[in-house]
């Protein structure tokens, strides 16, 4: 084993909470601008005023969704949509609750932050996220704000927290794949310190 391998992980269905908070509270966040999305993914492939720069295979430019009937390549002819992307089809924004896992993920990173000894971090990116995506008419509706904020309490920082069992010196890592959010738990961070300040090798458990 090496430092790299967590000791245990906890596994988060970020999406069961994200569709919560999109669905009840959906209406009160700004959207992105309108681009071509690949269904199911987060980030755009192609952003409309950026159009001129690809290129279909078959020779025809991409103008619309409905154009793309062959892969696309940028300037460089590196392939920005393959063959397999058009059998998943696209989208003009995101299909997947892309605002509400953004939250889920930031709160979790959040728990950690506020627990861990190794670092002197303070949580509260869940808070800015939350701030820069409500729409600007909302940002001042603080019966909003913090109602949102206690789904993520409840749901996501409160069992996180009690997973760390902070204060701790032992190291977090926090990471999202797709709709689920991997909190991995290390070492003690001191251990790991003193083979690295004594150039030993570190073995897990020894």
């Amino acid at each position: 084993m090496t430092e790299h391998d967590p000791i245990t992980t906890l596994i988060i269905d970020a999406d069961h909470v994200a569709h919560l908070i999109e669905n009840l509270y959906g209406e009160y966040f700004s959207q992105p601008a309108p681009a071509i999305y690949v269904q199911g993914e987060e980030v755009p492939r192609i952003t409309l005023d950026r159009l001129n720069q690809y290129r279909q295979l078959s020779g025809m430019p991409v103008t619309k969704l409905d154009d793309i009937t062959s892969p696309v390549c940028d300037r460089h002819d590196v392939t920005i949509i393959s063959a397999m992307d058009i059998s998943r089809g696209f989208s003009m924004a995101p299909t997947t609750p892309w605002i509400g896992r953004k939250l889920v993920e930031d709160s979790a990173r959040d728990a950690v932050d506020d627990a861990v000894q190794y670092e002197m971090l303070v949580g509260g990116s869940c808070d800015a996220t939350l701030l820069a995506w409500l729409r600007p008419e909302c940002r001042n509706d603080i019966a909003l704000f913090e109602t949102i904020r206690d789904v993520l309490m409840i749901n996501i920082y409160e069992p996180v927290a009690a997973f760390v069992r902070g204060p701790t010196w032992n190291i977090h890592h926090v990471r999202r794949i797709g709709g689920d959010v991997f909190i991995d738990k290390g070492d003690d961070f001191r251990i790991y310190e003193y083979h690295r300040l004594t150039k030993t090798p570190y073995m897990k458990g020894a």
